[in-house]
């Protein structure tokens, strides 16, 4: 809805994969397909190309051009705005944001490395601003798990944790999955631990990504010209 209320593109439209419903009845000129994930995985990289029978991320019909772009989570502006989740919450907490331990929280799987080969890339882009005290990632389906992770920071510096969800809405994982290990870390730690934890939510569900959005179409355009 936010990304119609701009006004920057002549259509919205929207497909949800799992549910097993038609496509959308495309308009000519240019298309250009942006996957609403967390990861390149199977349904970026193979699901969506057969959906739309794209070759090599593009479609060339006699009325229309459809172009798939990158998923968000993959993309290089995200750890802008997990940056910006952080400093908020520091800011509320009145705590400096270089005395603050930052997790990541992300999906993961033993199958397929995608969901942990794209946090980590924004484990990286976040450690590279150098405003954090440190940056680290936690997964729930593989290690390192929330709950080791927090062991971890928790005991070692007592420093203020915030934990953002690289997921695309506050979802199952988001709204339940790690609240419940977070609730479980605090009902088993150490008494002397006393690092006070927050917990921000999910990523995807920020507005800002509508920014993001608009500027991962504009960056594709360009590339093909």
């Amino acid at each position: 809805m936010t990304l119609r209320q701009s006004q920057r593109f002549g259509k919205i439209l929207t497909h949800f994969i799992q549910r097993g419903n038609e496509l959308p009845e495309l308009p000519k000129g240019e298309v250009f397909i942006l996957p609403f994930f967390m990861s390149d995985g199977f349904f970026v990289r193979r699901k969506i190309p057969e959906l739309f029978q794209l070759a090599d991320g593009q479609k060339s019909e006699m009325d229309r051009h459809l172009v798939q772009c990158d998923a968000i989570g993959v993309d290089p502006e995200l750890a802008d705005i997990v940056s910006l989740c952080v400093e908020e919450k520091a800011h509320e907490i009145l705590e400096n944001v270089s005395d603050i331990s930052v997790i990541l929280v992300a999906h993961g799987s033993l199958k397929n490395a995608a969901s942990r080969e794209a946090a980590l890339f924004q484990r990286d882009r976040l450690r590279a601003k150098m405003k954090f005290a440190q940056v680290e990632l936690a997964l729930l389906e593989e290690p390192p798990y929330i709950m080791q992770m927090l062991q971890e920071l928790d005991a070692e510096k007592g420093r203020p944790i915030i934990m953002v969800g690289l997921f695309s809405a506050n979802g199952p994982h988001a709204a339940e999955d790690v609240p419940e290990a977070l609730a479980a870390h605090l009902h088993a730690r150490d008494a002397r631990s006393t690092a006070a934890i927050h917990y921000v939510g999910a990523v995807g569900a920020r507005p800002e990504i509508v920014k993001l959005i608009q500027n991962s179409i504009t960056r594709r355009a360009a590339e093909i010209g």
